[in-house]
């Protein structure tokens, strides 16, 4: 019985994992999404399902945006938005209902899935023929355009059609490698080398966000994990200026690798540090002061603006109120606090593969919560499903 569980819940990972790194070229992500619950509902019997602290709140954050849909001019969008999360909580409920084993399981499959779009993000800068052949085969007609254009002023997206998705592809394999340098002896020159190949791989992206996510999320979580060891602090402080400096001279003398630091002064010209964004912002702002309560409904404002807020929460408190925003925002810190406490628990006992998962988790939740000031990833399931799955796994049998 136990090893049809296993075997179940490593199927509904693999099926979760493809979903997110290569569901678009697969069809409709909602469906693949059902697909994949299915075999992790399977698995574990309603009878052993416990509902852990921060899974309430999420639990709750799901009834008020359903709430909100029910009130939506388009219904039909909010719907989706909230199936679409109210799924990924149930599979954080059974995830967290499972062994730690699990998300040993799930980090490996996703640095395979995710050093895929690293290694395809290098070769578009080595050998873009190659990779636009791949992508002829995987890509719509849209997506190869959108490629292309991107490609043309410097910006790689790999095998995606948007750098957004490329870059937050390589910054889940940053993250992986980095918990692993902090917690593994084994095999650290080799994750090293791996890990300045992802740094490269995320500024051909050109994508600013995610740079400053992984700096963010990368600082917190080592001086949290070294916060008694100031010696060790200072040296490596040292060694990652060092770095830093080396990758700024490889950066304003490589062409390709240049794109970030041009855009960005490009937009500084134009005024407009923020792409576009501070008028997106200020016109949600204004809906939400005419619906301050409950919204206009989760997922409308698109209809509205012609695109989302590129916020999460000040796009929250336009569509779901002053309630959702609340409850949502509880609930992301629950889970990150959660799991930090669990993580100062582990550092005691000094289990390093609970220290690995428990670091990679935190990383994927700062950069998550981070991401979101300035982009849209709790409306997508490429982002939201390695996200929600990264929150269940302080709760997991044998973490402690």
């Amino acid at each position: 019985m136990n090893n049809n569980k296993s075997l179940l819940l490593k199927i509904s990972v693999i099926m979760n994992t493809v979903l997110a790194f290569f569901g678009s070229y697969i069809g409709n992500l909602y469906i693949i999404q059902i697909i994949a619950l299915i075999p992790a509902f399977l698995a574990v019997p309603l009878k052993e399902i416990k509902i852990k602290k921060d899974t309430e709140m999420w639990l709750i954050v799901v009834v008020i945006f359903f709430l909100s849909a029910v009130i939506s001019n388009n219904k039909i969008a909010s719907v989706e938005i909230v199936c679409m999360i109210a799924m990924a909580v149930m599979l954080k409920i059974i995830y967290e209902n499972s062994d730690i084993k699990l998300s040993k399981f799930f980090i490996n499959f996703v640095e395979m899935a995710s050093c895929i779009h690293v290694i395809a993000t290098i070769m578009q800068l080595i050998n873009p023929g190659f990779i636009q052949n791949i992508n002829t085969s995987i890509l719509g007609s849209a997506g190869i355009k959108t490629n292309l254009e991107l490609l043309k002023v410097g910006s790689y997206a790999g095998i995606t059609a948007q750098t957004a998705v490329n870059a937050y592809y390589i910054t889940i394999f940053i993250c992986i490698k980095f918990s692993k340098i902090l917690t593994e002896k084994r095999y650290k020159v080799i994750n090293v080398m791996w890990l300045l190949v992802a740094i490269i791989a995320l500024f051909l992206t050109g994508k600013r966000g995610m740079v400053i996510c992984i700096i963010i999320s990368s600082s917190i979580l080592y001086l949290y994990k070294m916060r008694s060891n100031y010696k060790k602090i200072v040296k490596n402080i040292v060694i990652a200026l060092i770095f830093i400096a080396f990758f700024y001279i490889i950066i304003i003398n490589v062409p390709e690798a240049k794109v970030l630091i041009d855009k960005t002064s490009q937009l500084e010209k134009n005024n407009d540090i923020l792409n576009g964004r501070s008028y997106l912002w200020s016109e949600t702002i204004k809906i939400f002061k005419c619906y301050p309560i409950m919204g206009i409904g989760i997922g409308s404002i698109k209809d509205i603006l012609g695109d989302y807020s590129h916020n999460v929460y000040i796009q929250l408190l336009a569509e779901t109120g002053i309630i959702g925003f609340l409850s949502y925002a509880i609930a992301i810190t629950t889970s990150l606090l959660m799991s930090i406490k669990k993580l100062k628990n582990a550092l005691k006992g000094k289990n390093k593969m609970v220290m690995e998962i428990l670091g990679f988790s935190i990383l994927m939740q700062i950069i998550f919560i981070i991401y979101s000031i300035t982009g849209n990833p709790l409306y997508g399931h490429i982002f939201l499903i390695p996200y929600i799955i990264s929150t269940a796994m302080h709760n997991q049998k044998n973490i402690e």
